[in-house]
């Protein structure tokens, strides 16, 4: 008889910010989608257009916080830091151990959003991160490792899949 074995599920996270822990002060991080920028073309003889990879779109990570948090700031100055941001996420099937979910984002806020204040009300102060490096380790193992100012892109296991065009143009 086959038993079928329970999913893992989303349980929590924790958010450091340049080593500061936010554990307990964040209300969520907003991964960075993955998209691929790509442009239609049709060549002679083809019955119908497909679609030419082109790169990829700007990633952007946003973050909640219920509180205001005055370092931010920093990050968004002009000349302002690069942030890292640490989010582990915790993973578990019912009755099996915890795995974790290791996200390292690296960028410059270019967004901060203060929120509304309002008597009696949850603020929300979120903050938008142009996203240059995304590292995401599950259960240890690397899933993807993007340095985008670099022009590495190694994603689900295909190992740097932008060197050979960096090697074309001598960037290495």
């Amino acid at each position: 008889m086959f038993k079928q074995q329970a999913p893992s599920i989303f349980r929590d996270f924790s958010v450091t910010l340049n080593e500061e822990d936010f554990l307990g002060r964040a209300n969520y991080i907003e991964l960075p989608k993955l998209k691929k920028k790509t442009e239609e073309v049709r060549y002679a003889g083809d019955l119908s257009p497909t679609k030419e990879f082109m790169g990829y779109e700007a990633l952007v990570t946003k973050i909640s916080f219920p509180v205001m948090v005055k370092r931010a700031y920093q990050f968004f100055a002009i000349d302002g830091k690069t942030a890292i941001i640490t989010a582990r996420g915790g993973y578990r099937a019912e009755g099996s151990t915890p795995e974790t979910c290791r996200v390292v984002i690296g960028g410059k806020f270019e967004e901060i959003d203060p929120g509304k204040w309002q008597a009696g009300e949850k603020n929300e102060f979120i903050v938008t991160v142009d996203t240059r490096i995304l590292s995401v380790t599950y259960g240890g193992e690397p899933v993807i490792n993007i340095d985008a100012d670099n022009g590495v892109y190694t994603v689900g296991g295909v190992v740097d899949s932008n060197i050979g065009m960096r090697k074309a143009i001598g960037a290495i």
